[in-house]
């Protein structure tokens, strides 16, 4: 057997076992004379110990049967000892990790990291799906009916005149059933359970606490959800640097949590719901809420804000400063806290994606931060607008709406434009000027386009409105990749392609 040949494989299925065992080791915390989390995580290393031994991973396969051996104790004693033997089991469940995120590709097949030198640079396997046969068997049915529908329109287009022309109407209209047919079926391939990326997070929330000195338990709400894998894929980080805030920031030791009457052991609770055509997530903590004190003295010693305004910061403003790059209320720079990275990197990621981030506290009784992303990145709806002589597109979730004022209204100062909107002066951006199209001739009413930036209502000006549809969106082509505002290449009913804008991407 080749073992380059399944590294991909074992490494996807190592970790599901792995993720099961953490599910069932969390439960023999509770309970520790489960028997039936015994002989998952029983069964769990097992398996490992054996697909590591016929990839001649050895440590991987050690690590595994020390566990197997440590869990067979258990099974015979009829319960796992929560003190000597649950955390060498959780340990051992994260040194396992660690060498499997570790593995390399070499001449005698896959080795750890540790074990391969002059090799920096750790193995990422090939993005890869599980498809159902069902699923696939559906889809290559949609290719044939393809086929099938474009023969009859080449029947029909040849036709001499003697036959009735709706022929070639009714194919069309028959194309376009199958094709919409097929789009359904390729993006169901495309699907991916969010729970891939949330199942290991009880088990992660568990061991932060032990690192921070806190308890802290993990649950997960809501119905099984399925997204667009790219999405769900890219979801993993902002959702660990949720709880990784939660955890650190949020919730307090349990001594603090007794002063207050509450119980020791903190909650992170993760609810999913889907809302028409996009996911909400919602982290919720327990925790002591933001500190927003602390976040007045930060974002001063920053310059983010006057001293003499910072005492007058409505909750809203304060909960928008707690996005600022590079602000931390932690008290010390560690592993787990202090660099001020977390929930900026929440913020550029989920807006990468066409969603945004709410974030709400009460002081005393804990913090929620809601994300809200597209089911499918592939798939949009979207408003067309002109700027100059070309057309762009622009997320219809990221559109409140679309209004026209006098020109006369816009006031300038200096560089900066403002339009009045709903009794309210708001910075006016012009499209053309950002994305270097020459305008169209000034006119005597000024069309926008209201968007929420990072917390902030702005207007983006264009010259007419086209209007709007659902598309197939494709990533921007690698040549055009470092322009920041481009999110997407999708085309008109022309042929002619449309760039995707992203209004926070343009500020």
């Amino acid at each position: 057997m080749d073992p380059a040949r399944y590294r991909a494989l074992f490494v996807e299925e190592t970790n599901e076992h792995l993720a099961e065992m953490r599910r069932a080791l969390l439960e023999l915390e509770k309970d520790p004379a489960s028997t039936g989390a015994l002989e998952v995580c029983f069964r769990m290393a097992h398996s490992i110990k054996g697909m590591a031994a016929a990839m001649h991973l050895v440590p991987i396969s050690a690590c595994a049967h020390a566990l197997e051996e440590r869990l067979q104790a258990a099974r015979a004693a009829g319960r796992v000892d929560p003190v000597a033997a649950l955390p060498a089991l959780l340990a051992g469940v994260s040194e396992i990790e660690t060498l499997t995120s570790r593995t390399v590709d070499t001449k005698e097949g896959l080795l750890p990291l540790d074990r391969a030198p002059g090799l920096a640079q750790a193995f990422q396997p090939p993005a890869s799906i599980r498809v159902r046969a069902e699923t696939l068997d559906r889809l290559l049915a949609g290719v044939g009916e393809v086929a099938l529908a474009s023969s009859r329109l080449r029947v029909a287009s040849r036709d001499d005149g003697h036959e009735d022309p709706s022929r070639v109407v009714a194919g069309l209209d028959g194309m376009d059933r199958v094709l919409g047919d097929l789009e359904r079926r390729a993006l169901e391939l495309r699907a991916a359970p969010l729970l891939r990326v949330t199942e290991g997070l009880p088990g992660l929330a568990h061991d932060l606490g032990v690192a921070l000195g806190k308890r802290v338990s993990l649950t997960l709400v809501g119905a099984p959800l399925e997204l667009d894998r790219s999405i769900v894929d890219r979801l993993g980080d902002p959702l660990l640097h949720l709880v990784r805030n939660a955890a650190a920031h949020g919730l307090e030791t349990p001594a603090e949590r007794r002063r207050k009457g509450k119980p020791e052991t903190g909650s992170i609770r993760i609810e999913a719901r889907r809302d028409q055509d996009a996911v909400e997530i919602a982290v919720i903590d327990d925790g002591a809420g933001l500190d927003s004190d602390a976040i007045r003295r930060k974002a001063v010693s920053a310059g983010l804000v006057p001293a003499d305004l910072a005492d007058d910061l409505p909750p809203g403003e304060i909960a928008r400063l707690a996005f600022h790059p590079g602000l931390s209320t932690a008290s010390a720079v560690s592993e787990l806290a202090g660099r001020g990275v977390g929930l900026d990197a929440v913020q550029t990621v989920i807006e990468s994606l066409g969603g945004h981030v709410d974030l709400l506290s009460e002081p005393g009784r804990g913090t929620t931060v809601r994300v809200r992303v597209p089911l499918s990145a592939a798939v949009q709806r979207v408003i067309l607008v002109g700027v100059g002589d070309e057309t762009i597109a622009v997320p219809i979730g990221r559109v409140e709406r679309i209004d026209e004022v006098d020109a006369d209204c816009v006031e300038r100062t200096g560089s900066e434009a403002f339009v009045p909107i709903d009794g309210l002066p708001l910075p006016l951006l012009e499209l053309a000027s950002l994305l270097s199209i020459a305008p169209a001739p000034p006119r005597p009413r000024v069309l926008v386009l209201l968007a929420d930036v990072r917390g902030q209502r702005m207007a983006l000006r264009f010259d007419r409105l086209v209007g709007q549809q659902e598309t197939f969106v494709k990533p921007v082509p690698a040549l055009l990749a470092g322009l920041g505002a481009l999110c997407g290449l999708t085309f008109g009913t022309d042929g002619q392609p449309v760039f995707l804008v992203d209004p926070a991407r343009l500020a």
